[in-house]
C-alpha cells in the first residue's frame, strides 16, 4: 500500500464473465482508512493492542468498565443470518465454479 495508491479499477463487463471486476480497492492509506471505518489505520493495531492488554477484572467496577470492551469483541465474530444479499441468487443447477 502507498501513500498515493494510484486509482482503483472497476470492469462492469470483463470478457468472458458476467461478474464485475474491482481492483486496487485498497490501493491507499485513505481507502483503507475508509474500509475499516477509522481515521487512521494505527488505530485498529491499539484497538487489538487493548485487548490483548485486558487485565482479569478484580472487582465489580472493574467487571462494569470492561463490558463495553467485551461487547465490542463480541461483534468481531460471523453472524449467521437467515436472510441477505448472498442468497438472492440461488443456482442449484447448470453452475460451475470455474
Amino acid at each position: 500500500m502507498t501513500r498515493g495508491g494510484g486509482p482503483a479499477l472497476l470492469f462492469e463487463h470483463p470478457k468472458g464473465s458476467r461478474v464485475p471486476l474491482l481492483i486496487n480497492m485498497l490501493g491507499s492509506e485513505r481507502r483503507m482508512n475508509l474500509a475499516l471505518g477509522v481515521s487512521h489505520v494505527d488505530e485498529v493495531g491499539a484497538r487489538i493492542k487493548g485487548f490483548l492488554d485486558m487485565q482479569s477484572p478484580q472487582g465489580l467496577l472493574d467487571k462494569l468498565k470492561i463490558l463495553p470492551k467485551l461487547a465490542e469483541l463480541g461483534s468481531f465474530f460471523p453472524k449467521s443470518v437467515k436472510t441477505g444479499p448472498c442468497k438472492e441468487v440461488i443456482r442449484r443447477e447448470g453452475f460451475s465454479l470455474f
